[in-house]
């Protein structure tokens, strides 16, 4: 069972995030039949900045309130992956937990462009990410002070 990591108005918590076993999430199995396909987000590539990877996907909870959110990170050791899968989406959707996936710079694309270091790439987009859906929290109905995060390897 993993984790995710959950910042509520009187602090940290950790709430369960699903089975977050490596042979689960990363490995399929022949005997295991294929996922079924994600609902489509609410808005699709929103871009949060110039880059042609600094996109995100949201989708929307269903509330007349502003609802938490969960900001994943898709995994891939910062150097490959997507923003298309996200475990437990339906879950969190019909808990009333809207959802934004971003994708990042990889950190090949920064060692060719010579940022030192490379992985502040992936660790800014992912910041930046965060402050521009913050800035979209009227617009997409989303509590700013109830936002967890989850992810991959990365």
């Amino acid at each position: 069972m993993g984790f995710l990591l959950a910042c509520m108005a009187g602090g940290w918590a950790a709430l369960p995030a699903g089975d977050a076993t490596p042979t689960a999430r990363t490995k399929p199995r022949a005997d295991r039949p294929p996922e079924p396909p994600q609902p489509a987000p609410t808005l699709a590539n929103v871009s949060y900045g110039p880059h042609e990877r600094q996109v995100l996907d949201f989708w929307r909870a269903d509330s007349a309130r502003p609802t938490p959110l969960v900001f994943h990170i898709h995994g891939g050791g910062w150097v490959k992956g997507d923003k298309a899968r996200v475990a437990n989406l339906e879950r969190y959707l019909a808990a009333g937990i809207s959802v934004v996936s971003i994708n990042y710079r990889f950190v090949t694309q920064a060692m060719l462009a010579g940022a030192n270091p490379p992985v502040a790439w992936p660790l800014q987009d992912a910041a930046r990410a965060l402050q521009f859906v913050r800035t979209k929290a009227p617009e997409w109905n989303i509590d700013p002070v109830r936002i967890g995060a989850t992810g991959g390897s990365a």
